[in-house]
């Protein structure tokens, strides 16, 4: 098979791969979103629980924080 030929184009198959490959691009999507979510809500669930009186700043500096992972600061 050469580096060059295209062997689905125009077949079932490849509207099958299309199909599959953006089910798995948004369930990707999907996991990230919702995993950066989770971390960021464990800071803020485990000061809840200790009754903790600055919510305020423990969300703001959660957030400050996790944005600058996502930056690559």
């Amino acid at each position: 098979m050469s580096l060059l030929s295209v062997p689905f184009v125009g077949t079932s198959a490849d509207t099958a791969l299309h199909v599959v490959s953006g089910i798995v691009l948004v369930a990707s999507v999907v996991a990230a979103v919702y995993g950066f979510w989770r971390i960021h809500e464990l800071p803020i669930n485990k000061a809840h629980s200790k009754d903790h009186h600055q919510l305020g700043l423990i969300t703001a500096l959660t957030w400050i924080v996790l944005s600058g992972i996502g930056y690559g600061c």
